[in-house]
């Protein structure tokens, strides 16, 4: 079975589908790629997977690369914007239709149809609108598959699977502590092997939890001028 090594990284650190390091997802990657390049005959994708599975980052890593381009792009989480509890998303309506729009969270709109009425208005908005030149675009993620996420409006559950539904999968130990250590090169520092192993074994092994963890080190090294040696990676577990 090929595996994949995810390296998580927020917004502030510059998210890219090239840290987004895959063997199993690389199908994944080559669609997102054709996407924006305008090389894809659907203009949406739809991604799901567990927390701390990597879809955030991709989402991120596709406004950036829409951006750098010169392209029209937006980002929404709506976990922040409050789906389940009656967001609005107002920000939706006002969306040029040659924007890429990039969703996160879709889970969070079950149960609030105003949601997915606002969804599927932008869906036929940037589909329609467009010319074949048109830069428009839809990326949607989520926790579950779209047929078992719970979309009660079915005409946006069957727009948003026409373009392709994607598995992202998480990472294994063994992945997690070569991304840690990835990440940690990029970033200008070198976690040993000990280290590494010593985080695995004391520390929560979620991504997200070992990311932050990961954080922590860079400032703390930086502004403690410590190397990151394991009594020190305990000062601050």
């Amino acid at each position: 079975m090929n595996r994949q090594t995810v390296i998580p990284i927020g917004i502030e650190d510059d998210a890219s589908l090239e840290c987004f390091y895959s063997k199993r997802n690389q199908p994944l990657i080559e669609q997102l790629k054709n996407l924006l390049a305008g090389a894809r005959a659907k203009r949406v994708l739809y991604l799901w997977g567990e927390s701390g599975s990597g879809k955030t980052h991709l989402l991120n890593a596709c406004c950036r690369a829409a951006g750098k381009s010169g392209r029209q792009n937006l980002y929404v989480s709506l976990k922040q914007h409050g789906g389940q509890h009656g967001g609005r998303l107002e920000q939706l309506s006002d969306v040029h239709k040659d924007t890429l729009v990039c969703i996160d969270d879709l889970q969070q709109i079950v149960g609030c149809a105003p949601g997915q009425n606002q969804i599927f208005s932008l869906y036929e908005k940037i589909m329609n609108g467009a010319g074949m030149n048109g830069a428009g675009a839809i990326v949607v993620s989520g926790t579950s598959p779209l047929g078992s996420i719970g979309i009660t409006l079915k005409d946006l559950e069957s727009r948003l699977s026409s373009g392709g539904v994607f598995n992202i999968y998480a990472l294994d130990d063994d992945e997690k502590r070569t991304a840690l250590k990835l990440t940690a090169t990029k970033r200008g520092f070198a976690l040993d092997d000990g280290v590494v192993q010593f985080i695995m074994s004391h520390y929560q092994r979620d991504t997200k939890s070992l990311f932050a963890l990961l954080d922590k080190l860079d400032r703390g090294s930086l502004q403690a001028h410590r190397k990151i040696t394991i009594p020190f990676v305990k000062t601050l577990m």
